[in-house]
């Protein structure tokens, strides 16, 4: 019985360190995108700012 609950145990620790790294990924990607959103909205008003300034 002892197997059985040790390896019940590290079931979970498995399914609990993949749950986790899935969920980081996802935030990398989410991060990933809101940078690049903010980049391009960066360069639409540097680009404006370089309009007016000519």
């Amino acid at each position: 019985t002892n197997l059985i609950k040790a390896n019940k145990g590290d079931i979970l620790l498995i399914k609990l360190k993949t749950f986790l790294i899935f969920t980081q990924y996802l935030n990398y990607t989410k991060i990933q995108e809101n940078l690049g959103l903010l980049r391009k909205e960066l360069v639409l008003k540097l680009g404006k700012t370089d309009k007016q300034k000519t």
